[in-house]
């Protein structure tokens, strides 16, 4: 099985990137993150092909609608051989997201817009914090959220 990750932005850690639905041509978009219960924003990503594919539906993949300039919307594709755009690089330049078929192209919020549903679109890297990303993988995310929750003192009602 194949580890998930939640892709975290380093603009507001409450947010990563996600999808309403697991449909082909469905905008990526900002999205509060909700851990495990969510497979919409959990991706499996493959550093040997660059490929990431969404956890809720692994028949489609990352790509850029259209071709990868600036400002191109990030949607799910299925997968078709050979195609540049749909191959990231995540290990190369941490913490940005580039796409191979235009390495100066990373992953960007849209506008430093930190709103649920605000669009993740690809633009030329600038170093603005929009466009840094952490790969937290969901088991450790769980057990990170798990442990918060038990540390938190109970409350009690004074007798």
């Amino acid at each position: 099985m194949s580890q998930k990750y939640i892709i975290q932005s380093q603009q507001n850690t409450n947010y990563c990137f996600g999808v309403l639905q697991a449909a082909m041509n469905q905008p990526v978009v900002l999205s509060y993150i909700q851990g495990a219960a969510n497979p919409l924003t959990q991706w499996i990503m493959d550093p040997n092909t660059g490929l990431i594919r969404l956890a809720a539906n692994q028949d489609l993949y990352l790509d850029v609608q259209g071709t990868v300039t600036q400002g191109s919307q990030l949607i799910l594709s299925s997968y078709i051989p050979g195609r540049l755009s749909q191959s990231w690089n995540w290990v190369g330049n941490p913490p940005f997201i580039a796409n191979n078929a235009n390495p100066g192209m990373v992953v960007d919020n849209s506008e430093d817009n930190v709103s649920p549903g605000n669009p993740i679109l690809i633009w030329p890297q600038n170093g603005g914090q929009n466009q840094k990303w952490t790969l937290v993988s969901v088991a450790t995310h769980e057990a990170f959220q798990s442990r918060l929750t038990s540390a938190q003192p109970e409350s009690r009602s004074k007798a």
